[in-house]
């Protein structure tokens, strides 16, 4: 047998142990591909630690507005993050960032709540809790 062939299947039998043995076998690639398609809304931070949306006008909460808008239309597409081109790997800018996402998302559950179950978040079941933060994630990263 030709040494590149069984260089090969040695390696083609080394992947299909280690996936099996890592638990790969059961990922499903299509969902990996469909998060992968969900473009990240890049954030950025003015000098007084208020995001900013990009190509978006106007006074901070013009920019909550419409985040909150972007997350009510993308459901669990919403990815978000902080321009580590613009701010690096600061930890507090991140972390004020994320916070402020956070508060938003916080507004959405509880909105979200009021409607389907006509109580307030605090006031729900462990089950209609996670039903709404199911439909809502907050995706930070």
């Amino acid at each position: 047998m030709p040494k590149a062939i069984l260089i090969f299947l040695i390696l083609g039998l080394t992947s299909i142990s280690y996936s099996q043995k890592h638990g790969l076998k059961d990922m499903d690639l299509n969902k990996l591909k469909e998060k992968d398609q969900n473009p990240v809304l890049l954030l950025s931070l003015n000098e007084k630690n208020e995001f900013r949306l990009p190509n978006t006008e106007g006074d901070y909460k013009a920019h909550k507005q419409k985040l909150k808008s972007y997350i009510l239309v993308n459901k669990t597409k919403a990815n978000i993050s902080l321009d580590k081109n613009k701010h690096g790997d600061n930890f507090d800018k991140y972390q004020k960032c994320f916070f402020e996402v956070g508060k938003i998302y916080e507004e959405i559950w509880e909105e979200q709540s009021k409607s389907k179950y006509g109580k307030s978040f605090n006031k729900l079941k462990i089950e209609e809790k996670e039903s709404i933060t199911k439909e809502y994630p907050l995706n930070f990263k």
